[in-house]
């Protein structure tokens, strides 16, 4: 039986706090270490069979990235609204079609984060426009052929996208099988 019974706020930062919990596992005591974040949202829009993709430069990977809408939930938001807004923030998506297909805990031994998975069904792409921010380069849609590619090349670096989006081609799009 695990107890905590001393907890710490190491570090706090806008976007994360770092932890320290002191926990009674077995009558051992132990320190663990993790980070406390808010949940965040990713977004697969889907336009005529298409995935639209941001091609994007972040600060930490090396390379040029291609990833899908996404970001944290903010206070006093849920999970869908927290996805309508980064769709209309990121691409000026105003998305009424949009279901929510997984939840998933990136790293359940480092972060308390979890991410919910929406996909959002878009007709009119002619309206897309990109906020040029967050090193945002360009959002283009791709086929489901070109989307494999890039996740088997190792451009999609970020996991939850790539989860996702596998996700997405295996168990929900016309092609899968809709196994849920």
């Amino acid at each position: 039986m695990e107890n905590t019974f001393k907890q710490i706020i190491i570090n706090k930062t806008p976007r994360f706090e770092v932890i320290q919990d002191t926990i009674n596992c077995d009558n051992n005591t132990q320190d663990f270490y993790y980070i406390r974040k808010p949940n965040a949202v990713s977004v697969i829009v889907v336009a005529n069979g298409l995935i639209g993709l941001l091609k994007i430069k972040r600060h930490l990977v090396p390379t040029i990235s291609y990833e899908i809408i996404g970001g944290r939930i903010e206070k006093n938001e849920n999970s869908l609204l927290a996805a309508k807004r980064e769709l209309l923030e990121e691409v000026g998506i105003l998305a009424e079609d949009i279901t929510l297909i997984s939840e998933t805990y990136p790293l359940p031994s480092v972060t308390t984060e979890k991410v919910y998975i929406y996909v959002a069904k878009v007709k009119n792409i002619e309206s897309i426009k990109i906020e040029s921010h967050e090193g945002i380069i360009e959002f283009q849609f791709y086929t489901k052929n070109q989307v494999l590619e890039l996740i088997r090349d190792l451009n999609v670096n970020c996991s939850i996208d790539a989860y996702a989006l596998l996700f997405y081609f295996t168990f929900i799009s016309d092609e899968g099988e809709k196994h849920l």
